[in-house]
Parts: C-alpha cells; sequence; structure tokens
C-alpha cells in the first residue's frame, strides 16, 4: 500500500511541477481556442458553362460562386465572327454594372472582349434577341430560354450587391 501511495504523491507532484504558475493548472478544462475570422472573398465568380449547341443558338448554365442559377444562351459558336449571329469567345472577363443607352438601364458589362463591344447580360429569349450577348433564363427548350426577366432580376441583385460591396466581377466562360 506504501508503494502505491508514494507513486500517487511522485505522480501528483509530477502533475504540479509540469505546469508553472498555478498548480491546478493541470486540473482546468482547457481554454477554448477562438473561432478563426472567416475570410471575405473580394470577388464574385461567374461561370457559364456552354452545353447544348445548335446552328442557331449555343445553349449553357450560369453559376455564381459555384452554384447554379440559370441557362444561358447565345448566339451559335463560329469560327469567324459573323456580326450578330456569333458567340464571343470562351475565356475570363471582368464584369461590371452600367448604363446601356441602347437599352436605356443599367446592365452588366463583359469588359475587354476580343473583336466584340457592348456585350452585356440581359433578359431574352431566342438568338434573335443577341448580338453577341449572354441571354438568361429559368427555362430551356431547342433554341430558346425561358422566364427570362425572372431570372435577370435575381442574377442582377446578386451582380449589384457585389459591386456594392466593391466585390471584383469575373466570368469564366467555357
Amino acid at each position: 500500500m506504501k508503494k502505491i501511495i508514494k507513486k500517487l504523491l511522485q505522480f501528483l507532484k509530477d502533475c504540479f511541477t509540469m505546469h508553472e504558475g498555478d498548480p491546478m493548472e493541470a486540473f482546468k478544462k482547457p481554454k477554448k481556442s477562438k473561432p478563426h475570422k472567416t475570410i471575405k472573398k473580394h470577388y464574385l465568380q461567374i461561370d457559364v458553362k456552354r452545353k447544348w449547341f445548335t446552328k442557331k443558338s449555343t445553349i449553357g448554365k450560369l453559376y455564381l460562386d459555384g452554384e447554379y442559377q440559370c441557362y444561358t444562351l447565345e448566339d451559335r459558336i463560329r469560327n469567324e465572327k459573323v456580326y450578330g449571329e456569333t458567340a464571343i469567345s470562351a475565356g475570363s472577363y471582368r464584369v461590371k454594372l452600367n448604363y446601356s443607352p441602347r437599352f436605356k438601364t443599367v446592365l452588366p458589362l463583359l469588359i475587354n472582349v476580343p473583336e466584340f463591344k457592348g456585350i452585356r447580360i440581359h433578359p431574352g429569349n431566342t438568338s434573335k434577341d443577341t448580338d453577341g450577348c449572354i441571354l438568361v433564363g429559368e427555362t430551356r427548350s431547342k433554341n430558346f430560354i425561358g422566364r427570362s426577366r425572372t431570372a435577370f432580376k435575381k442574377l442582377f441583385k446578386k451582380i449589384e450587391q457585389a459591386q456594392k460591396d466593391k466585390k471584383e466581377i469575373i466570368i469564366n466562360i467555357d
């Protein structure tokens, strides 16, 4: 019995000497660590995944920060540009909101699109409603997207908030 008490006393002595200062530190609950601060993302990423191709149009899906939002419709993809009938090149472009004299409202504008000017994201249903721009809609069928104004309003609110938050807005088209 003496050996057990002696070992127990040695154990307690070792515990107290492991923690400088308060000898009861060994018996206290560990302090909770502070939660990590969430790193705010300083950009909004728009991805357009082109999926359905016909002789008249290109239909895809649009994602915001990886989350599906709506369908897209563009002109068909061509090797050589035909004015008003050709989709823009795949790539990454900056986006900003500004006033469109043609549509007489504020719309998202893609910046520095090779061989194109004034490429915007806006409502529309068929390739006749676009001159290279990206149309958005909630439903799709061959060469058509529907509920375009509803899809655009939802998308615009999110892009508008990102611009208010001073986030860079990038669109990736593939």
